[in-house]
């Protein structure tokens, strides 16, 4: 088989794939969420998947207060925020916030929540940012990929690529653009 003939068997299956995975993930953020201060982290599964936080401003939120917040925080290694996140607040609803993917989901939410300001794992470090916790509430949804004898290559690809989908179609606050 050559390399043109790879591709396209490969192209063919995840244009297949895709529609199914993004239709089951969302159905799963719906089924798989918890607030931050529910701290129910024993809950989410240790395998691959992908994960989204969500952020529903409460009466003080300040779109432009959050903007400023989270260029100036002491943080390093932290994702930057959209430009045209104005285009995507919605006062009174959950926003879409940040869009992650893990081969162990557990760990890398806890990494989000736990992390301090100078660790140098990216991420968002939300406990450090006392000040968002009072201005909005924070939930994370998570997407555990079933994979029982995939290789770990063919795991980070679906879930890479999902992400990435994810991402274009939900445009979270901050992350990758």
């Amino acid at each position: 088989m050559n390399i043109e003939n790879f591709s396209f068997k490969l192209q063919q299956s995840w244009d297949e794939l895709l529609p199914v995975l993004k239709k089951d993930s969302l159905k799963h953020f719906k089924k798989n969420t918890f607030k931050l201060e529910d701290s129910n982290f024993q809950n989410i599964p240790k395998k691959a998947g992908v994960y989204l936080f969500s952020i529903k401003p409460k009466n003080n939120f300040d779109l432009n207060f959050f903007k400023k917040q989270w260029i100036e925080d002491k943080t390093v290694n932290f994702p930057s925020i959209r430009k045209n996140i104005s285009d995507y607040f919605i006062k009174d609803n959950w926003n879409v916030f940040y869009i992650g993917k893990s081969e162990k989901l557990q760990e890398r939410i806890l990494k989000h929540y736990n992390d301090s300001y100078k660790s140098s794992t990216y991420g968002l470090k939300l406990l450090e940012r006392k000040w968002l916790v009072k201005i909005a509430e924070i939930r994370v949804s998570f997407y555990e990929l079933s994979h029982n004898n995939s290789s770990k290559e063919v795991i980070q690809f679906i879930i890479t690529n999902l992400e990435k989908e994810l991402r274009k179609d939900l445009k979270p606050w901050v992350g990758k653009q």
